[in-house]
């Protein structure tokens, strides 16, 4: 209740520069959201809940005029990673 009213008042100014002023949101997640990861049901559990939080948000009456997106990039070289 508290994001949404602010999300649609910082769309705002870019009304007055594209004429898309729809406010968007952006859900980071994995490439475990697409495919099971052996061993790691629930890492992939929760990416696979994200990319379906990220499909049904816009249905939802109140972010209807919302743009959702679902980043679902694969594993990088890190610490976590190796």
């Amino acid at each position: 209740k508290a994001l949404l009213p602010a999300l649609r008042r910082s769309a705002r100014p870019a009304a007055e520069e594209t004429a898309d002023a729809s406010p968007r949101i952006l859900i980071v997640s994995s490439m475990s959201g697409k495919m099971p990861v052996p061993l790691l049901s629930s890492y992939t559990s929760t990416k696979h809940a994200a990319v379906a939080f990220a499909g049904a948000l816009p249905n939802q009456p109140a972010y209807a005029p919302s743009v959702v997106s679902a980043v679902q990039p694969a594993a990088s070289g890190s610490e976590v990673h190796g």
